[in-house]
């Protein structure tokens, strides 16, 4: 390559990496200052894998300045997200007691257990349409499971979908697990004060559900929540025939209730 070639190069590589600073920095920014902001198919995670290829390709070119403002941007990209749900890792916890929690569009929860361990079930129906099943059954004591399917919500009714939850969950005598398809990244606002007013937390790792091969790209909105001494035994995706299927063991302690 002549010394010209070499030099419009470089000059290319440099206005490659300074705008994709620019344009990391400014979604960045905006994550950290409007609490719960996110956009639609470029999310928080996406932010935080692509500074990540574009760190080690400017430590590959030599561009240390540039690795380490991603750097920065993977921390903080890093943090937004572990303040609220787990990247790779469910939270495990190792405890006598084990419940599975099958979700799909056609399996009915009730029927998922053995009736001689429901105690009660029904519906709760919330925002006057989204009807949400839940059974309480015996496992060492009584625990309630809810599941979700919210992905046709509207955002503007998640205020009204979380208050409802939210006073369903704190008028429960049980620890209460939620688990599904919210329609919402952990990191909107909304979640995020349903999290702190229903005192649940995210257990499983993000899981880009779905048949199409764009999942990748859309936000991760399924989500295991739970109380303090619970944790991810085993988590399972399974799609077949346009059928998905996502089998969860979860192990707890529930003497302490």
């Amino acid at each position: 390559m002549g010394y010209l070639s070499q030099k419009k190069h470089k000059f290319r590589e440099n206005i490659f990496l300074i705008t994709s600073v620019i344009i990391l920095s400014i979604i960045t920014g905006l994550y950290l200052l409007a609490k719960g902001f996110y956009f639609e198919c470029f999310n928080i995670f996406h932010v935080y894998c692509l500074s990540l290829v574009l760190l080690i390709y400017a430590i590959y070119i030599k561009k240390y300045k540039f690795a380490l403002v991603y750097g920065v941007i993977i921390l903080i990209n890093y943090v937004l997200i572990s303040a609220n749900a787990n990247i790779f890792f469910s939270k495990t916890f190792n405890a006598p007691h084990e419940l599975t929690l099958p979700f799909s569009k056609e399996s009915s929860l009730k029927q998922s257990y053995n009736p001689e361990n429901i105690v009660s079930g029904g519906s709760l129906i919330v925002a006057n349409k989204y009807a949400l099943p839940y059974v309480n059954v015996y496992e060492g004591n009584i625990i309630t499971i809810i599941k979700v399917d919210l992905e046709r919500a509207s955002k503007f009714e998640y205020d009204v979908i979380f208050k409802q939850l939210k006073d369903f969950i704190i008028n429960q005598d049980t620890p209460v697990i939620v688990f599904g398809k919210f329609g919402l990244p952990a990191w909107d606002r909304r979640f995020i004060k349903f999290l702190h007013e229903a005192k649940l937390n995210v257990k499983n790792k993000f899981l880009f559900t779905g048949n199409s091969i764009v999942r990748f790209f859309k936000i991760p909105s399924f989500y295991i929540l739970g109380f303090e001494e619970m944790g991810i035994k085993n988590l399972v995706v399974k799609s077949k025939a346009n059928k998905e299927t996502i089998d969860t063991i979860i192990s707890f302690n529930s003497e302490d209730f």
